[in-house]
This record gives C-alpha cells, structure tokens and sequence, in this order.
C-alpha cells in the first residue's frame, strides 16, 4: 500500500512524488511493516490489540486519514481555482498550476483505486467483518472526493479556455468593427490622395467640406448599421 506524503509546492507527475509504499506482512501472530519514511501512525501504534488483524484494521484506517486532509486541500484549491476562473475572469489564473493539481487528484484516486484492489482481498475474523466494510466504505468516499477534484479541474480548464477564446473572439469583434468604420473612409481619402491633374472634384470650392461631409454620413450609416444588428 501507499501512504500520502505529498507537499503543497510539488509539481506532481508521478505516484512517487505524493506517497510511499508501505510494506504488510502478516501471518498468524505476527506483523511487521517496511517502509522508508517513518510514519506516526505506525511509530504510535497501541499496543492492545488482540490479534494482528485488529492491528491490521488499525494500521490501514490510519493509512487511508493520511489522504483525507490532502483530498480536502486539493477540492479548497479548485474552489480558490473557481472563483479566480468564474468571478476574476481567469486573469490571474495559471494554467500550468491548474494542471498540476489535477495531475495529483488524479494520481491520488489511481493509488485509492490500487488500494480498494487489496482491500477487496483482505481477509479478517468475522467479528472484525463490519470494522472491514467501515474502512471499504471510508475508501469509496475518499475515491469519490477524488473524482470530484479531477472532475472539477478539468471544468475549470474549459471553462478557462472558453473564456480566454471568447476574450480573442471580443478583440477581433472590436477590431473588425474598427475595419468596417475605417474602410470606407480609407478608401475614398485614397481615391482623392492620387492628385491626378484631371480631377474636377479637387477644384471645387467646398469640396474638403462636402467630402468631410459624406464620410461623416457613411460613419453615422455604419454605426446605424451596426446598432441594427445589435453589434454594437
């Protein structure tokens, strides 16, 4: 089995980086744990127990409380994810962090779903059935608070990049509508710009107004235009 050791500030890719294994060997009277790490639940384990089994029982129940706190840190951060995401705008939001903590809800579930195969094995007396099935059950809401921090991480990367799409589609709306007002304006300052010696227009006497004039009116159409079509 695996216990959590994982540290906040890790970039996690690997089971390796949020847990170690902990080694059970058990026969009639005896127990005896390997690991590398020293864990407390181990070091401060009563000594009442009747039979191996009950220390066994003990030991994994306290092995499974070493995920509960990490799971729980994991959701309150999609929470801090969610709000920066929903509320914020996602400005301030990095997606490689949000990676990565999905990256470990992840591997937590894949160790939780590792773990249920050995409990599904386990065998105990029948008076210590029901303390098994509490500790089944225990596993199967840390597998499901698991899924709720995956399943919440990868809504969050969509809805981020929804979001930083619908921000590129609203900068090239604005762009376009800036196009739409210049264009026609750029066209005719480019039409009159040549200076061609046989250009009436150039000699009439109010031919700079009457041209302010009709761009001014083909920028009010265009606004009406676009107010019409409720772009603006």
């Amino acid at each position: 089995l695996r216990a959590y050791t994982g540290t906040e500030s890790e970039k996690v890719i690997g089971v390796s980086q949020i847990s170690n294994k902990v080694a059970f060997f058990i026969n009639t009277n005896t127990l005896i744990t390997i690991h590398r790490p020293s864990f407390n639940f181990i070091e401060n384990t009563p000594n009442n127990f009747k039979n191996p089994d009950e220390i066994v029982l003990y030991l994994f129940n306290e092995l499974l409380m070493t995920y509960d706190q990490p799971i729980q840190d994991q959701a309150d951060k999609m929470d801090e994810l969610g709000q920066n995401v929903f509320l914020k705008g996602g400005n301030n939001l990095s997606v490689e962090k949000l990676y990565f903590e999905k990256s470990k809800a992840r591997l937590t579930k894949k160790i939780l779903l590792i773990t249920q195969s050995v409990f599904d094995q386990l065998r105990v007396d029948d008076n210590l059935s029901s303390t098994l099935q509490d500790l089944k059950d225990t596993l199967l809401h840390l597998i499901f608070r698991a899924q709720e921090v995956v399943d919440d991480a990868t809504s969050l990367l969509n809805s981020h990049m929804t979001f930083t799409a619908q921000k590129s589609n609203d900068v090239m709306k604005l762009l376009t509508v800036f196009s739409a007002f210049f264009l026609p304006l750029t066209f005719i300052v480019g039409v009159y710009g040549m200076n061609f010696h046989n250009m009436p227009e150039l000699n009439l006497k109010y031919g700079y107004f009457i041209t302010l004039v009709v761009m001014i009116v083909i920028a009010i159409l265009i606004y009406i235009w676009f107010k019409r079509k409720k772009i603006l």
